[in-house]
């Protein structure tokens, strides 16, 4: 009997645990995301998009994937919010970015908002995954073409430099999305599950 309890415990509370931030320009479709994470992978479903309003401050949620915890900070994207983006980058073990793939005349302001991100030596070497949104709307640019637009940033940033001069490899993948049918979520959360399970980094454990 104890060991049978004993095994219970180690498969209920010593499984990894990982925190990611959800980050883009307001209006790119983070909270739908999150949303709809929600409604893939635990048992609550999260609100439906005519519902969702533009977030002030952070919304979180944890869901089960595989044998790993995935918790999920999404911030608001305002530009007054994004000075707070950095105050979380220590304690997160991977990134998930937003663009909107219609928002054709902030596409400048949302690859420069990634730069700062991926430059900021807190994050080196955490996993991006950088989801391209709303693609199903008729003007919305191509995969091909927003690869080209943020190709610089990538490429740039495919690898960050540590304090002793080392560099360390980040994994970087590009996903088409639909966040309000749910659509690109399951392989990018894949990606991210697979690269968190093989390299994430170790962070100091808190309690939030």
């Amino acid at each position: 009997m104890y060991s049978l309890l004993s095994g219970l415990w180690k498969y209920l509370f010593s499984k990894n645990e990982y925190f990611i931030l959800i980050l883009g320009l307001d209006g790119a479709g983070k909270t739908t995301l999150l949303e709809q994470i929600k409604t893939k992978y635990t048992k609550v479903p999260g609100l439906p998009p005519h519902k969702i309003i533009p977030t002030v401050g952070l919304n979180i949620a944890k869901t089960q994937y595989e044998e790993i915890k995935l918790t999920y900070w999404d911030l608001g994207g305002q530009s007054q919010l994004r000075s707070i983006w950095n105050k979380y980058f220590t304690d997160v073990h991977a990134v998930i970015y937003v663009v909107d793939s219609n928002d054709k005349e902030r596409f400048t302001e949302s690859k420069d908002e990634l730069e700062s991100i991926v430059c900021d030596p807190k994050l080196k070497g955490v996993p991006l995954l950088l989801f391209f949104n709303k693609q199903d709307l008729p003007d919305s640019e191509s995969i091909e073409f927003l690869t080209s637009v943020f190709k610089s940033v990538i490429n740039n940033q495919s690898l960050s430099s540590s304090e002793d001069g080392t560099t360390i490899s980040r994994n970087v993948q590009l996903q088409s999305l639909i966040a309000s049918k749910g659509e690109g979520i399951s392989e990018g959360i894949k990606w991210l599950a697979d690269n968190l399970r093989k390299n994430a980094r170790t962070i100091e454990k808190t309690d939030y």
